[in-house]
Formats: C-alpha cells, structure tokens, sequence
C-alpha cells in the first residue's frame, strides 16, 4: 500500500473493499439523572450559565452512562408525572468523556449542545404498566466514540407536582 495520506476510498491490501454496517441495540431506559429539577451548581461547573467542567459535577443524583462500544447514539428523554405541571421543561447539556476521563461536548444531528427536553402532557407518551408517568420525544446525540456520557441540567424543570421525575437515556 502506497504511503502518505489517503484522500478517498481505496481498496484494501488484499484487493477487495471493506463493508461497514450501520449497528443498533436494543437498550433499555435508565435514569441518567434523578433530579431535573436542581441545576447544576457546584463550584467551578457553570460560567455564564452555562456548563463547562462537567466532570466537577458531585451531586449524588447525577449519573455516567456507560456506554464503552455498545451503540453510536444516546438517546435523552424526561420521566415526568402526567399529573404535574410543567411550567419550565429542562434544557440538558450532553457531555461524553473517554477513557482516560477527557469530557467533550455532544451534539444532535443539527449540532446543537442546549437540548429542551421539552414536555407535552398532551401527546407524550404514556406507559400502559406506568400511567401516572410520561415520556417526551427521546433526542439523540452522537456519543462520538465516547466511553460515558452525562446529560447535565443547565436550566431545572419547574412546574408542580413532578416528584418523580427523572431525566433518562439508552445507548443506540
């Protein structure tokens, strides 16, 4: 194989070109953070509003997925009472670290990094085992080879009767 720097697709060595296949799996909701209704706001994780040092983040209620190769995308959606009130829905900042513990941010499809989880007791879903719990529209973002990732809250949930809520994620 010539040396230097390759600038399209080549054949490898052996005269045949490789395949990739798009991969998914089947991966199950758990909470990422069980407290959306607290921002973060320990010492030195927020300038200017917004979330830089996720790592420095403490707080008991505030989860690592790990993801280590089991899917490329992380899907983000909030748990919340279909009895409550939303009068504010979170904005979430996703953060991917590898794994020698570097962060970076992680964005959608369009690159945006300030996610709305964005609640409609109207038309999200609903859980026929769990009734008095919805869903939003789940929103994905790139784990980027990322070893574990983080949603941190940059705007809290408000609202009235939301104990119980909870900001999820699964690997896809």
């Amino acid at each position: 194989m010539p040396t230097g720097q390759l600038t399209s697709p080549t054949q490898s060595a052996l005269g045949y070109r490789q395949i990739t296949l798009p991969v998914s799996v089947a991966s199950d909701w758990v909470d990422l953070c069980t407290a959306p209704a607290a921002a973060e706001s320990d010492a030195g994780v927020v300038v200017a509003g917004t979330v830089v040092a996720p790592t420095l983040i403490t707080r008991a209620a505030q989860n690592w997925l790990y993801v280590a190769g089991l899917g490329s995308t992380v899907q983000l959606r909030l748990k919340y009472p279909t009895a409550g009130s939303v009068t504010t829905s979170p904005v979430v900042q996703p953060f991917g670290r590898d794994r020698r513990g570097a962060p970076q941010r992680l964005v959608d499809g369009s690159g945006v990094h300030a996610l709305t989880l964005s609640a409609d007791p109207a038309s999200d879903v609903r859980d026929a085992a769990t009734p008095q719990m919805s869903y939003t529209q789940p929103l994905e973002v790139d784990a980027d080879g990322c070893t574990e990732v983080l949603a941190a809250v940059r705007t809290a949930l408000t609202g009235s009767g939301l104990t119980g809520a909870t900001i999820q994620a699964r690997v896809k």
